[in-house]
């Protein structure tokens, strides 16, 4: 069975909100992927163990990224702030990584994240 959202939803509220969810998780999984790869690519020219690429680390990569990142490894942290700086990473797009009432879907992301690696 094939259908479309507009076909089967008839909430236009409901319908943004998924459309919100998409974008916001599409972007934050775009920028977390480049992220990650940064920081393989750093410890790696640095000569440092490779972190576990698991839901921990991508949580707290993702969670970073959308500015929640306090109880993050330290090292994700500075390596975010060279990322941002090494890949010009502006206020606009940082802005548009906020957490907007969606952080559960970072934890979801995370986990097939790592399942796709």
């Amino acid at each position: 069975i094939k259908s479309s959202l507009k076909a089967t939803c008839t909430s236009a509220a409901f319908m943004k909100s998924i459309d919100q969810l998409v974008e916001y998780t599409t972007r934050v999984v775009y920028v977390g992927s480049l992220f990650a790869n940064h920081i393989v690519l750093k410890r790696v020219s640095a000569d440092e163990n490779v972190p576990i690429i698991d839901q921990d680390f991508e949580y707290a990569l993702f969670s970073n990224l959308s500015g929640n990142g306090s109880k993050a490894p330290k090292f994700i942290s500075q390596y975010f702030e060279e990322f941002k700086e090494a890949c010009q990473v502006d206020k606009k797009t940082l802005k548009s990584l906020k957490s907007i009432g969606f952080a559960t879907i970072l934890s979801i992301s995370a986990k097939q994240y790592e399942t796709t690696i």
